[in-house]
């Protein structure tokens, strides 16, 4: 009970002498914490949408939210980013007050092109799409200022201000929906939720905006958009290639294969945050141990043991339960998905790699190498998808994506290994791989490809904790010294302006 109050008291009490391990470990709580409660609100309204709002409004609804977030992109053009490794290392205002200026500049020119689309859009959509506008032009900003918590290792400032946005949003949802049921009402929910949201933000940061234009640099515009635009362009490639295989799938071979590999590929695109969640809670720490290249090889290992821990044994069981996983979820018209799945699947792995390696990369301020190896990535997908897509179809498309995926993975990897000297592939990965090898031999053992999913999936991650844990990998060794002043210290905490 002692060491549980000790943990709660770290996660809710952050100290100025807490140890790397620690802070990672809150930073995954709160993002964790946070990204489940935002996923389960969301989920809830949605099913409460498509329940009340005829199908036309909603289809009106769902056109203008994906157009904005298309048009939208040109608003961040990664300055977002760049400030958030440079406050992780050291606050300063000059860089802060200068990239806000550029934002909103950038913000300003979102702002231009989505009027312009939507003017050449279904006139049905513009009076909710210009409502949308001012849900979209919150959240940059909301973005924009979370960086200052994010980078001081309070994540609990962002996952608060993202669950604050989701509750507004579906509270008022649901009160004004029952009486006024139509896609600007909900509209107006999005954009009430994002604006209580950024008010918060707002107040959270409320220090740093003394003399803030004061600081403001033009020479240092140069500087930051010159850092900035490979993430921009290298986070579109990727977001583009997610999407290449299924529209050229649609092109050559009609819309009813698209239906069958969009839902198989739902599937690890809803796994796809695990990633995403410990490659987050670990970029400030990424970022302060540069100068201590001990630390810093020892913190990048554990997150490599991690990512591979946690994405093997899904990918594995994955390939192991497709079948029946697609039936339960979607039904058994859409088993011809099955094996899509059982492709897509193994991309979990070599994603979620390559998006840490990326952001290492970036740590070391090399990013235009992502940015050349994820462009590559793309073209190679759409070579690929009209070579392999007319003879084997969906499979065709899962095949390109698979090799295309490995392509980015295998760049990453070797540039890592010959510049920074860091190694992917050691000994201490051997524990995951055994570990999810006899969990797939207990699966088959006890026919889990035609069992409920119910069962083999709680049986399947049982059998592999458990192997996992006799081998006693380092990584959680790690993790139950977390608690304990005996782990290695990180740099000297940043204080507040």
């Amino acid at each position: 009970m002692r060491s549980l109050r000790t943990i709660l008291h770290l996660i809710r009490n952050p100290r100025s002498g807490e140890n790397l391990g620690q802070k990672i470990a809150r930073n995954a709580f709160w993002l964790t914490a946070g990204d489940v409660l935002n996923r389960l609100l969301k989920a809830a309204l949605i099913v409460f949408i498509t329940r009340t709002l005829p199908v036309s409004e909603y289809g009106a609804f769902s056109f203008s939210l994906n157009l904005l977030s298309l048009t939208f992109i040109t608003a961040d053009f990664g300055i977002s980013n760049v400030l958030q490794r440079k406050f992780s290392e050291k606050e300063d205002k000059e860089y802060f007050s200068t990239s806000f200026v550029i934002k909103v500049m950038l913000l300003v020119v979102a702002i231009l092109i989505t009027t312009v689309a939507v003017k050449l859009s279904d006139p049905r959509i513009t009076a909710i799409a210009f409502i949308l506008i001012l849900m979209m032009a919150f959240d940059v900003l909301k973005g924009f200022f979370l960086v200052i918590p994010s980078s001081q290792n309070r994540m609990d400032k962002t996952a608060i201000a993202n669950t604050i946005e989701t509750a507004v949003t579906v509270l008022v949802g649901f009160l004004i929906l029952f009486k006024f049921p139509s896609a600007r009402t909900l509209a107006w929910a999005y954009s009430l939720g994002a604006f209580v949201s950024l008010l918060f933000t707002l107040w959270s940061v409320r220090n740093y905006f003394k003399d803030f234009f004061a600081f403001v640099k033009k020479p240092l515009m140069k500087t930051i958009v010159a850092a900035g635009w490979p993430l921009a362009l290298g986070g579109m490639a990727w977001g583009l290639m997610n999407t290449t295989d299924s529209l050229i799938l649609g092109w050559l071979k009609g819309l009813e294969l698209v239906a069958f590999y969009n839902a198989a590929a739902k599937i690890p695109q809803f796994l796809g945050p695990i990633g995403g969640i410990i490659i987050g809670a670990t970029f400030p720490s990424l970022v302060l141990t540069l100068k201590n290249p001990e630390t810093h090889r020892r913190l990048f290992e554990r997150i490599n043991e991690l990512l591979f821990s946690i994405t093997i044994p899904i990918a594995a069981g994955g390939l192991i339960v497709a079948t029946p996983l697609v039936v339960k979820l979607y039904g058994a018209n859409y088993k011809p998905a099955a094996f899509v799945l059982g492709l897509l699947i193994l991309n979990l792995v070599q994603t979620a790699i390559s998006f840490f390696l990326a952001q290492l990369i970036f740590v070391h301020n090399h990013q235009k190498k992502s940015l050349s190896y994820i462009s590559l990535g793309w073209v190679l997908n759409i070579a690929l998808c009209f070579a392999l897509i007319p003879v084997y179809g969906m499979t065709g498309a899962a095949l390109a994506s698979l090799l295309s995926q490995n392509l980015i993975f295998l760049s990453h990897v070797h540039f890592v290994r010959k510049t920074y000297g860091l190694n992917i592939f050691y000994g201490e990965l051997i524990k995951p791989f055994v570990a999810a090898s006899v969990m797939v031999a207990a699966l088959l053992l006890i026919g889990a490809g035609q069992g409920p999913v119910l069962f083999t999936i709680p049986f399947g991650a049982m059998i592999y904790g458990i192997i996992l844990l006799a081998l006693k990998p380092k990584v959680l060794t790690d993790l139950k010294n977390i608690w304990k002043p005996a782990y290695p210290q990180a740099l000297p905490p940043i204080q507040p302006l």
